[in-house]
């Protein structure tokens, strides 16, 4: 509808045609009239004129309402096949009843769903396509429509051949020839439905597996105390059965390398020396591996004291001063004149250290390695420097890792368990510090360990 006028109610237009008509009909007579009084002078005529006007005023008014009415007609069964084509394209069932319940009009679809002809349901109550508890529900529902306006429930639909649907209903009150009515539509919630169904089902078997895997876990946790207390005596057990032997073997090959057992000759003392250095070299792994093990375990105790790190680095070297000098390389010490004392556990700084010194001399064929120490802001800083074989990019995230050597493989030179770095790392987390690595492939390396200069209470690791 392109006129304004089309838009407007039926009533209105109606109102406003008449008032048109009333408005000019009145004029039209009264000026007519004069006009013809004028012209005639006999009365006789004027009133004979006056009649054919009259005559031809209604013909042509009579043509004009036909014209008005038919249009008006038009729009009428316009809307009304708008209306219709709206109401059969919804997707649900539309229905429209007066307060009795007695049905007005319908879908198609209605008919459809329910399985029953108009007949049928031009005769039926809206309650009658319920059943059970449903029938009060929807009768407190429908009630509801006619007393604050809207309402909706969902319900069983139940059809013809006895067959439910779940729907979803809502109603609203409209006056329809003065009287009020309700309007609504029910949509089919079946999809819905069966999906909620499948939803609690899903959380139901979920909730059960869930159990059934808290279980399973706790008895893992349980399982694994067990055996983290099997490890904790077999680590015992480890330390007095390896420890114990292994130093009764460094030192009786001490004493016989004294010749307090009497002398030796050449090839005994150089045979005596191998057995000495591989037992500490034995006892140096088991040691680490125990360490190791204590770390991850929870039962590694840091103790904090007050000490001197000039002379702890001055300790250090003196340790694996021989170490390099073996190797022909240099080994030099630079302490800033700043660095006095921390607050640590001395015995893991001296642990860590010497770890770091050992494998910057063991990966390192020329030059040397240089230690240096500073203070920066409230920390402490620790640099192992070395113009060793150095580490590829690529190598730099396993560097860390236990049981890991980098030059691991068939062509590896060099001994030990790959154990070091890991435990240094643990350790230096354990007294709030780190250790950071850089190196340049064939170049060297520089490996920083990072302190507070007070550190932790007395705790254990884990």
């Amino acid at each position: 509808m392109s006129e304004r006028a089309d838009m407007l109610p039926f009533g209105s237009r109606a109102l406003r045609v008449a008032i048109i008509y009333a408005v000019v009909s009145l004029l039209w007579i009264w000026f007519s009239d004069q006009a013809l009084f004028l012209i005639y002078q006999d009365h006789q005529l004027a009133a004979r004129w006056s009649l054919y006007k009259g005559v031809a005023f209604v013909l042509l008014t009579s043509l004009l309402l036909w014209l008005v009415i038919r249009r008006e007609i038009r729009l009428v069964r316009e809307e009304k096949r708008l209306s219709d084509s709206m109401i059969e394209s919804m997707p649900g069932v539309v229905y429209f009843y007066d307060m009795s319940g007695r049905f007005l009009r319908w879908n198609r679809n209605f008919e459809r769903v329910s399985g029953y002809s108009a007949d049928e349901l031009a005769r039926m109550h809206p309650l009658d396509f319920f059943q059970g508890e449903d029938v009060g529900r929807v009768e407190r529902r429908i009630k509801r429509v006619f007393e604050r306006g809207e309402s909706r429930v969902e319900a069983l639909f139940t059809n013809k051949d006895g067959s439910q649907i779940p729907y979803f209903f809502t109603g609203r009150r409209v006056t329809y020839r003065d009287a009020p009515c309700l309007i609504g539509i029910g949509i089919d919630i079946s999809d819905r439905v069966r999906m909620e169904k499948e939803l609690r089902d899903l959380n139901r078997n979920l909730e059960s597996r869930i159990a059934a895997r808290t279980s399973d876990l706790k008895e893992a946790l349980l399982r694994a105390e067990e055996s983290d207390q099997m490890k904790s005596a077999f680590l015992a057990t480890m330390s007095h059965e390896l420890r114990t032997p292994l130093n009764s073997i460094i030192g009786f090959t001490g004493i016989l390398l004294q010749d307090l057992a009497g002398p030796l000759n050449d090839e005994q003392r150089k045979q005596m020396g191998m057995v000495q250095t591989s037992a500490r070299h034995l006892l140096a792994l088991i040691n680490d591996v125990l360490d190791l093990s204590k770390v991850e375990a929870g039962q590694l105790v840091v103790t904090p004291t007050t000490f001197n790190v000039a002379t702890l680095l001055e300790r250090v070297v003196r340790t694996v001063r021989g170490m390099a000098e073996q190797q022909g390389l240099f080994l030099d010490l630079e302490v800033a004149s700043s660095v006095d004392t921390i607050t640590s556990d001395e015995r893991r700084v001296e642990q860590i250290l010497l770890n770091l010194v050992n494998n910057a001399i063991k990966f390192t064929e020329s030059g040397g390695v240089t230690i240096r120490a500073a203070h920066t802001d409230a920390n402490l800083k620790i640099s192992v420097v070395d113009t060793g074989i150095g580490i590829r990019d690529e190598d730099l995230r396993h560097l860390f890792s236990p049981f890991v050597q980098i030059d691991a493989g068939l062509s590896r030179q060099h001994e030990g368990t790959g154990l070091g770095l890991a435990i240094s790392r643990k350790l230096a987390f354990l007294l709030d510090g780190e250790i950071d690595v850089e190196s340049v492939f064939q170049e060297g390396s520089t490996f920083t360990l990072t302190l507070p200069t007070k550190c932790c209470n007395t705790r254990r690791a884990g």
